[in-house]
């Protein structure tokens, strides 16, 4: 990417995942990263283009290629514990690590939750999907019933990313006195984690 136009991705980012697409306008994206307004529709197309290739780079930026795969080798016991425990920490520091990528990524996650843009369907099917369908197989290994599985993801996909859907004000009652986001996202990761282990039990 040259540097012009990893100047407005990198503005663009920031703004998209402050106030979702519909929140930002070319101009000031353009604005922020100091080119002109022109330049937006030249590089790519559209406001909703650029929003895509945010998400995506986000998405690469965070992992989500690897998370959405850990499924793939999964051979025995071990191999699924190792892949579960991947899945579960590396969905939660998406939602609970505040550097610079991982907040975006999940301020993002947050926008297209609470207000879904013009953009969900692809998201969803582009992003959200392979990284829930990883996880589902992942539960299939140990469990009878497609449903039983869905049951485990929902409760699994509730208890990380609930946090993140509140204000933060919220977000501070429930960790101890000062406690960091990342510290106790990844101690929660740990707890449900146990939960996963001590219920369920690798098939095959």
């Amino acid at each position: 990417m040259d540097e012009t136009k990893g100047k407005i991705v990198e503005a663009a980012t920031k703004l998209f995942a402050e106030k979702g697409l519909d929140g930002v306008t070319v101009r000031e994206i353009c604005a922020a990263a100091g080119v002109n307004v022109a330049l937006v529709n030249y590089h790519f197309k559209s406001k909703e283009g650029l929003y895509a290739v945010c998400i995506e780079r986000l998405f690469a930026r965070i992992g989500g290629e690897r998370i959405a795969t850990l499924d793939k080798d999964v051979t025995d016991e071990a191999g699924w514990r190792r892949a579960v425990t991947e899945w579960v920490k590396g969905f939660s520091r998406v939602l609970h690590d505040q550097s610079a990528a991982y907040s975006s990524a999940a301020w993002a996650f947050r926008q297209e939750v609470i207000k879904p843009s013009a953009m969900y369907e692809t998201l969803k099917d582009n992003f959200g999907l392979p990284v829930f369908n990883c996880l589902k197989n992942l539960l299939m290994m140990a469990v009878s019933t497609e449903r039983e599985a869905l049951l485990w993801m929902t409760s699994i996909w509730a208890q990380l990313s609930a946090s993140v859907l509140v204000d933060r004000r919220w977000q501070d009652v429930f960790r101890p006195r000062g406690e960091g986001r990342a510290k106790w996202g990844r101690e929660f990761a740990d707890f449900v984690l146990n939960t996963i282990f001590r219920e369920l039990n690798y098939r095959g």
